[in-house]
C-alpha cells in the first residue's frame, strides 16, 4: 500500500500445457510474490490463488473476418435522422 492508499499487485503468467488447454486459454494468471514475501506469509508459490486465464486473440476465429462496421457519423448538417 502506498502513502496515498493505492494497492499494487504483481502478476505472473504461466503457459498452460497445450494438452491441458480448454478453448483458447493459453496462460494462467497468479499473483507474483518475492521469496521473502512467500516465506513471511508461510505459503508456497504453487498455493497462490488462481486469478484467471489469458487468451491468444490472434488465434480467434473472428480475427480473419473482414471489418464490416461503417462509420455512421457525419459532419454534414441535416444528414442525420435524429429528431433534434
Amino acid at each position: 500500500r502506498t502513502d496515498k492508499g493505492n494497492v499494487f499487485f504483481n502478476f505472473a503468467a504461466f503457459e498452460k500445457d497445450p494438452a491441458k488447454r480448454l478453448g483458447k486459454e493459453t496462460h494462467t494468471i497468479k499473483q507474483s510474490l518475492s521469496p521473502e514475501e512467500l516465506e513471511k506469509e508461510g505459503i508456497e508459490a504453487k498455493d497462490l490463488p488462481f486469478l484467471g486465464d489469458m487468451k491468444d486473440w490472434t488465434q480467434n476465429a473472428f480475427s480473419d473476418a473482414p471489418n464490416t462496421s461503417t462509420d455512421l457519423a457525419t459532419d454534414q448538417p441535416g444528414e442525420d435522422d435524429l429528431p433534434f
